[in-house]
């Protein structure tokens, strides 16, 4: 069956003012998929002369794309004009059906999950392979993931580790299906191998007392568990909450994710240690 992408300008690829600095718009593409039998609306972001020049670069994939402006590139742009992460194209992955989309088993008492491992398969099968051929990219990919979407980030990196050199799981619902991902992860750590995989896993101190006791709960595991080559960190921001942690969490991800020596996945990153509401505003 022959693909046919339809892709549209917010605006165009032009070029606009954003904060007093320029910045290249996204356009949306229109991707029919067969694995979920429906097209599907992407918004791809590219860096800042990406038609002037001949570079390849690193892909951040988000979810809940819809904030991919006011979170996403934002944090994006202040990191690459200080240098701290290299430019990037940025993936936002909207979400018709948030519930359904990013959690990887289905639960009676929550009518309609359980599409994460359709979206797994249509992000790995289908829009990674059209990326990648029409854009100028790296191999070097990173998830990011907050809330579900933070589970479905945890649920990608066990289910493929491979995929995404780098995941970022912000406030996390882990303990979903009654710790599914979990004891996924207790299964295939047994024969990860040497796979270099980053995780970056945060919660906000402020988090309601079920989602922050799981976060520890599951860091804790990791601390027992977690292969030798699995190079993860857990930070819990204070004086944050569900809703205000999660910019944060984007940001020091991808700093600590590009900080690693190669630039990559390889090499141990720093350890991230809890803030204090007076270290982070």
């Amino acid at each position: 069956m022959q693909m046919i992408w339809r892709a549209t300008a917010i605006g165009s690829l032009s070029v606009i003012f954003a904060a007093g600095a320029l910045a290249a718009q996204a356009v949306t593409l229109a991707i029919p998929s067969e694995i979920l039998g429906t097209e599907r609306a992407v918004y791809v972001r590219l860096p800042l002369g990406y038609e002037m020049r001949t570079d390849s670069y690193p892909v951040l994939y988000f979810t809940d794309g819809e904030a991919i402006d006011r979170i996403a590139v934002p944090i994006v742009d202040s990191l690459s004009r200080a240098g701290t992460v290299p430019e990037m194209i940025i993936v936002g992955i909207p979400h018709p059906d948030r519930q359904s989309d990013l959690t990887p088993t289905a639960l009676q008492s929550r009518p309609g999950s359980g599409g994460g491992e359709d979206l797994f398969r249509f992000i790995a099968e289908e829009l990674i392979p059209y990326m990648d051929a029409n854009y100028r990219t790296r191999p070097t990919r990173v998830l990011f993931g907050h809330s579900l979407g933070g589970l479905f980030s945890a649920y990608a990196m066990v289910r493929d580790p491979g995929l995404f050199a780098g995941y970022i799981a912000s406030s996390p619902v882990i303990s979903w299906d009654d710790w599914y991902v979990r004891e996924l992860a207790d299964a295939r750590f047994t024969a990860w191998g040497d796979r270099n995989t980053f995780l970056a896993l945060s919660i906000g101190s402020e988090e309601e007392p079920r989602l922050l006791d799981a976060g520890k709960e599951f860091a804790a595991w990791l601390e027992q568990n977690a292969p030798d080559s699995l190079r993860w960190s857990f930070r819990v921001y204070g004086g944050q909450d569900h809703m205000s942690v999660w910019p944060h969490s984007l940001r020091d991800g991808l700093v600590g994710f590009f900080s690693q020596p190669d630039g990559g996945p390889a090499g141990a990153a720093e350890p991230l240690q809890t803030l204090s509401p007076a270290d982070r505003p």
